[in-house]
């Protein structure tokens, strides 16, 4: 198991030895649904840097379950999203990932905020349906098939 302290924004495992992520991450807020449709519906709507000294717990944005902590990393040639199992609302759950699939409706831009922390000028995540893996810790959602120019699409 990983710790993430929020206030150093570093890793460890469960022994307190600290942890070397060898690909670039960021901690982040996602507001889920679709910018269309004022973040209603399935997808990701919205991603916001979490500050180092910003608490994270509570992101769920109380009982609308709007939101979700997620440990967003860039990979080679995919961007993971790995949301944080205790801090998503069952109504989320169910709404977001119980079918096994993420379905991103429409396509989104990261912010340059996001972006810029994960190396990259820019990332754009397509439209499509994305399969969800899940463990004791994190419900994961990967979107492969990263380019060199920071777009994600559907193959």
């Amino acid at each position: 198991m990983i710790h993430i302290d929020l206030r150093s924004n570093q890793m460890r495992s469960s022994r307190g030895v600290p942890f070397i992520w060898s690909a670039p991450f960021v901690i982040a807020k996602v507001r889920f649904g679709q910018t269309t449709q004022r973040c209603r519906g399935t997808g990701i709507c919205a991603v916001e840097f979490q500050a180092q000294q910003d608490n994270i717990i509570g992101a769920s944005g109380g009982c609308k379950c709007e939101r979700a902590a997620a440990l967003v990393v860039q990979e080679p040639d995919r961007l993971v999203f790995k949301f944080y199992r205790a801090e998503l609302c069952p109504q989320a759950y169910q709404r977001q990932f119980a079918s096994g699939v993420f379905k991103m409706e429409e396509s989104y831009t990261l912010p340059a905020s996001v972006s810029q922390r994960l190396s990259r000028k820019q990332i754009q995540i397509a439209a499509g349906t994305y399969p969800v893996e899940e463990n004791e810790q994190f419900i994961i959602v990967a979107f492969p098939n990263l380019s060199e120019c920071g777009e994600i699409y559907r193959s």
